[in-house]
């Protein structure tokens, strides 16, 4: 295959906590993408663009996944003041083909103006952008992790089919933002921080102490994500 179409987007930010599925040890990486499935057929060379792409990736996801998460509190905020029936609502969000934010509906039935009136709030505050930025991330994961041979190892999570066309329908975002872990960087709403630090100060004990009980049965991003595709997505490498 030839990646030239599918850029890794590189990133700085290391991740707070690998995933089982996606190592950060670059040897492992290299073991995991070895020509062991076609030895012979592709030089080093040949492999070294797909290691790097999906190296870059790996981390892409952690580091798409906590911005998206920074931002999403601004979510939370937004319809806590112009939609709080929103917030007890059972809905989600995702990105089609062309980029555009998706409203899911789950066991709840919204009105054309809530789904518009989400999919504002959820652009309003940058968050269409970073879940495209996360698509772009993990597709580019599984192209390569698969090498020039589009193979996956057996078990790996490589072997999931995962594309433009399909990802609005296996990556869901508010599934995401609500059951992974955060970090410092990332602030409470008012209502959470009374939740769960019993005050809605923003002095720094405050918020580290609604940070640590926020956590709690929590998972990091990478985790998540591997859930989702492994729960939603098809197998075909």
């Amino acid at each position: 295959m030839d990646i030239s179409s599918n850029p890794a987007i590189a990133s700085s930010v290391q991740p707070s906590e690998p995933s089982k599925f996606l190592k950060t040890d670059p040897e492992t990486l290299e073991s995991l993408v070895k020509v062991n499935r076609g030895e012979g057929r592709y030089t080093q060379a040949e492999w070294a663009p797909y290691s790097k792409l999906a190296g870059e990736a790996q981390i892409g996801m952690t580091s798409a996944s906590e911005k998206m998460r920074e931002l999403y509190t601004g979510v939370q905020n937004d319809l806590l003041k112009k939609a709080p029936d929103l917030m007890e609502k059972d809905w989600d969000f995702s990105v089609d083909s062309k980029g555009e934010l998706v409203i899911i509906e789950e066991r709840d039935k919204l009105s054309d103006i809530e789904k518009m009136t989400l999919k504002d709030i959820l652009e309003d505050n940058g968050v269409g952008d970073a879940m495209n930025k996360l698509a772009d991330h993990i597709i580019n994961w599984g192209v390569g992790m698969r090498g020039p041979e589009e193979i996956a190892d057996f078990g790996g999570l490589e072997r999931y089919d995962i594309n433009k066309e399909n990802f609005k329908d296996i990556i869901f975002g508010r599934e995401l933002m609500l059951n992974m872990k955060i970090d410092s960087h990332t602030k409470l709403t008012d209502k959470q921080m009374v939740e769960h630090a019993g005050t809605a100060s923003r002095s720094r004990l405050a918020q580290w102490n609604a940070i640590g009980s926020y956590n709690e049965g929590k998972q990091p991003a990478a985790n998540l994500i591997s859930s989702q595709i492994m729960m939603r997505a098809v197998e075909k490498y």
